[in-house]
């Protein structure tokens, strides 16, 4: 199967230079939220723009496509941000960018478990990180070079262009494999949802095929239960952050009709997903499966853990050190290098030894050290 071989090799090359781009992108403009903010005025601000970029968008139908579409997302959202008038802007930019970037690392991660077998998917998941061991370097020069010369507008927009044009032969590949797959009837094409026997012209065929395929698509990614849970939780935990931002605080009309209208919605998420969903965000059996809960609930502090730490850091150590703009960058990369180069070995670990719960209890005792 030597065209098989070539096209796996060209995915793998092609993730690669995918996987560099994402981490000199998030080593890079890391900085320049911090400074962008501060520009309006509005340097508080900065956790609630985190919190409203928890959207996540995925495509079960075409990787290729998928790619293509979250890759607009990533660039109309950096594009926003450079031109921002406002912090309102940048907020919502952020948002259209974080449906792109989290949309590409998972499509990257599809791709990874398509061409990988499960005994390597580990340590291939962490070497996709690999280029932060040396990008936590070169992104903090640049980032302190943009910010000093050119302004971080620039900071964005450069990413802009370069992350399309390193994307594409991932783009290209996808595309020209899955429409060779499709010549050769190796996908399933979706058969029209009507009872009808009549004959249909082209055009109502092909509409008919186009809905059935964005209706199977739908109901398989569960859309409405995503929608309801990103919103449910965006309405939820925004007014925690901007309520000591807005006049009258939580006795404000607007916070409490968000907070309460993010608690209804998680409510209906919650029937949805376990009474109507054909597939369900979270599938019951997980939910009575004890270790998966527990590593949920393990992510879920971890996560609460670094954002309590790590959101304002950086201006922090701006602040309060006599640091130049680069090594203060180098600092606030330390833990990107230090997370990618461990990630590595327990993926050594996870291929060879077999052990992940050992490796998990590990973890949890050095984390809070």
């Amino acid at each position: 199967m030597p065209q098989a071989s070539s096209t796996n090799e060209t995915a793998i090359d092609s993730i690669g230079l995918a996987s560099y781009i994402y981490s000199l992108d998030a080593s890079a403009t890391y900085a320049y939220l911090t400074f962008a903010t501060s520009f309006f005025g509005k340097h508080s601000l900065i956790s609630s723009i985190a919190v409203a970029q928890s959207l996540i968008v995925a495509d079960v139908s075409s990787r290729g496509r998928a790619y293509v579409g979250v890759l607009i997302f990533y660039v109309l959202g950096y594009a926003v941000i450079a031109s921002a008038p406002n912090v309102s802007t940048i907020a919502g930019g952020i948002v259209l960018y974080a449906v792109g970037y989290t949309g590409l690392q998972l499509l990257t991660q599809i791709i990874i478990a398509d061409i990988t077998t499960l005994a390597w998917r580990g340590l291939v998941d962490s070497l996709v990180s690999a280029p932060f061991l040396v990008n936590a370097f070169i992104g903090s020069n640049i980032s302190s070079a943009v910010i000093e010369y050119i302004g971080w507008r620039w900071g964005y927009g450069m990413f802009a262009i370069l992350v399309p044009i390193s994307l594409a032969p991932l783009i290209i590949t996808l595309l020209w494999a899955e429409r060779k797959a499709e010549k050769l009837a190796l996908f399933d094409s979706p058969k029209p949802r009507t009872r009808s026997v009549s004959v249909s012209s082209p055009s109502s065929l092909k509409h008919k095929s186009t809905l059935a395929r964005f209706l199977r698509s739908a109901e398989q990614l569960n859309l409405v239960g995503l929608v309801l849970l990103g919103f449910g939780v965006s309405l939820t935990l925004l007014p925690l952050t901007i309520s000591q931002t807005v006049n009258g605080q939580w006795k404000n009309g607007s916070i409490i009709a968000m907070l309460a209208m993010g608690v209804v919605l998680l409510a209906v998420f919650a029937v949805w997903d376990l009474r109507y969903a054909t597939m369900p965000v979270i599938a019951p059996r997980f939910v009575r499966n004890r270790s998966v809960v527990c590593a949920a609930c393990i992510g879920f502090f971890d996560f609460i853990s670094f954002y309590l730490t790590y959101a304002y850091l950086y201006s922090f150590v701006l602040v309060v050190k006599p640091w130049s703009l680069v090594n203060a960058t180098y600092f606030i990369q330390t833990q990107s290098v230090a997370l990618t180069f461990f990630g590595i070995l327990t993926g050594l670990s996870m291929r060879f030894l077999h052990r992940y719960k050992y490796v998990l209890v590990i973890g949890l005792v050095i984390r809070p050290a």
